[in-house]
């Protein structure tokens, strides 16, 4: 009786601890921006706008100087609107991050788009 009632309570540990041991999926890289473009309103100023995981905080870090800028999909409609502080030319790269996971970086040029396409300044 007592290596019955073992048995079942490595069972019971077993079937608990299981779930914590799953591994969950990364998080995929975010696709590059959708459009970029200079600020109409301040000097120095770029704004970046695309798609993301519904819910994320989608992030751009200018990569020449350090700046991070961000923002929440609260309305959870899978789109994001980021205005950053940076040069023609600068390389960035864009993240997401859901819950307590983080993508991995998504490398990008900050240069005017013509058609959703780079116009070829950075060139």
């Amino acid at each position: 009786m007592k290596r019955r009632a073992m048995l079942l309570l490595g069972s019971l540990l077993v079937a608990s601890t299981s779930g914590c041991l799953s591994p969950t999926l990364p998080l995929p890289p975010p696709e590059e921006p959708d459009a970029i473009s200079e600020s109409g309103t301040a000097d120095g100023f770029w704004e970046v706008r695309g798609t993301c995981t519904p819910g994320a905080r989608v992030l751009v870090k200018n990569l020449a100087t350090g700046v991070i800028a961000g923002t929440d999909d609260k309305d959870h409609d899978g789109h994001y609107f980021i205005r950053i502080e940076a040069e023609i030319c600068d390389a960035a790269e864009l993240y997401e991050v859901v819950g307590n996971s983080t993508s991995d970086g998504t490398f990008f040029v900050i240069q005017p788009q013509v058609n959703g396409q780079p116009d070829d300044s950075c060139q």
